[in-house]
């Protein structure tokens, strides 16, 4: 017998990561450069989390970065929000950011382990030198390894079947890959497990890194006393 049907798509618990390029950025670049040279100057062991290799500076570049520093927050938070609401009742709950801020330095060899930043509700790389000095970005490495958070779930049952996604092409498996480019900032949930594979450019990368979390809310914190009582 056949059977007719006209199945709809319905696409549900997507991870949301947002890509921008921020234009004219060349004086900042030069700025941000000049800066963390310096910092990495002065404090030249840095610390070491996810790294392998390379310049991680502490948390704390806010306090040393000056405007240009405050200038890639702005661009990060400017992006969150527009991707992020407290709903409440008939209204959206305003709501301010506590923030974090790193640079590093990468040079030939280094990379990252897959890690996540779950203290904070978004994640945010920002792209000042990609270090491939006019080569293949492509095949230099160095590129932001995002992990398919239901990984490796799917591939235990069949590993070999790929699910459709909504272009009608088969889902990517494992991961997706980020090129750096001056310019790119890429914000992601800092649940969401990412990597670096290995660079090998022969100048130096240079990225700066982002947490934001939220605050309290006054407006919710008074909501939810008042409905207590």
């Amino acid at each position: 017998m056949q059977i007719e049907i006209d199945p709809k798509r319905l696409d549900i618990f997507s991870t949301p990561v947002i890509i921008t390029e921020l234009p004219d950025c060349e004086t900042l670049n030069r700025e941000l450069e000049s800066v963390i040279y310096a910092k990495k100057k002065s404090e030249d062991e840095g610390v070491a989390r996810s790294n392998i290799m390379g310049w991680h500076s502490r948390y704390d570049m806010l306090t040393w970065g000056g405007e240009a520093a405050q200038t890639i927050l702005d661009l990060a938070i400017a992006v969150c929000e527009r991707y992020c609401v407290i709903p409440h009742g008939d209204k959206d709950v305003p709501f301010a950011w506590k923030a974090e801020m790193w640079a590093n330095v990468s040079s030939y060899g280094s990379a990252n382990h897959f890690h996540m930043h779950g203290h904070s509700l978004w994640s945010a790389v920002y792209y000042v030198v990609d270090g491939y000095e006019g080569g293949d970005g492509e095949g230099l490495g160095g590129h932001l390894q995002l992990r398919d958070p239901r990984y490796p779930t799917p591939y235990m049952h069949a590993s070999r079947a790929r699910l459709i996604d909504p272009d009608n092409k088969p889902l990517t498996t494992g991961h997706h890959s980020i090129v750096p480019k001056p310019g790119l900032m890429v914000a992601f949930p800092g649940w969401l497990s990412h990597a670096v594979d290995t660079f090998l450019g022969t100048g130096d990368r240079i990225s700066i890194a982002v947490n934001l979390d939220l605050l309290r809310s006054m407006s919710v914190d008074k909501a939810r006393r008042s409905k207590s009582r």
